[in-house]
């Protein structure tokens, strides 16, 4: 009879003490959440999403709110809404922000509710609302391109392209080792070197580029193709300089 008293109790407190467990994991996890995200990113990738994070904070600002560092700070994510993702998109194309911008950038945006979430400072009903906003495809981008492109040169291309001599182009793509200089020069060569469009600069992502084999891959709008490249000189001894 004592047994069976004892495997009477123990069966009715193990679930409380298997939820008081559950509980203290998930607070523990909680806490963690970000430091256990961040130690998984490439530091390139961190310093993207940083920035990602900080134009938004300047779109917040715009609207009239006031926010703490959404870098660091989870707690800081507790009142956005699906509303104000989406705005976010439509605001990014009125400042003329590329569609490859705008999709990475809203990506971002949903990976840290995702962990604002998982942190308890966002609740599911908002998170599950925020997993709703989409992006633009191909298709949808070229077409919100078009209709950009006909708001913004009503008067039609240029009659002739604008030419510089090869003095022009190495003085240009010559920049200061600084962080924007670095940056600068990669720019000239992209444009220079390989005759990107600047739409097609901004869509860049840190992995299109490849010095190990020397190459870029990138999309090229006009025809609508992936389109791979082999880096000259220029361009990969200044993309080693930004990216390094």
């Amino acid at each position: 009879m004592d047994t069976q008293k004892s495997l009477t109790i123990v069966n009715q407190d193990a679930p409380s003490y298997l939820e008081r467990l559950g509980s203290a994991a998930n607070s523990a996890a909680a806490r963690n959440v970000l430091a256990d995200y961040r130690a998984r990113k490439a530091q390139e990738t961190l310093r993207r999403q940083a920035a990602d994070i900080q134009l938004f904070e300047t779109y917040l600002a715009q609207a009239g709110l006031v926010v703490s560092d959404m870098v660091s700070d989870l707690e800081a994510w507790s009142g956005v809404t699906w509303g104000l993702v989406e705005g976010f998109n439509r605001w990014s194309l009125q400042q003329g922000y590329s569609i490859g911008s705008i999709n990475v950038r809203l990506a971002t945006v949903k990976v840290y509710c995702e962990l604002a979430s998982k942190h308890g400072s966002l609740d599911q009903a908002s998170y599950s609302l925020v997993r709703t906003v989409k992006g633009y495809r191909a298709a949808e981008g070229r077409n919100v391109d078009d209709k950009r492109d006909q708001t913004r040169r009503p008067e039609g291309k240029k009659a002739e392209p604008v030419s510089i001599s090869l003095e022009q182009a190495r003085r240009l793509k010559q920049q200061p080792a600084t962080k924007k200089g670095r940056r600068d020069a990669l720019l000239m060569c992209l444009l220079l070197d390989h005759g990107l469009r600047v739409g097609e600069v901004s869509d860049l992502n840190v992995s299109d580029i490849n010095l190990d084999t020397g190459s870029l891959v990138f999309y090229r709008h006009k025809v609508d193709l992936i389109q791979a490249h082999t880096l000259t000189a220029d361009t990969w001894i200044a993309a080693r300089a930004y990216l390094e």
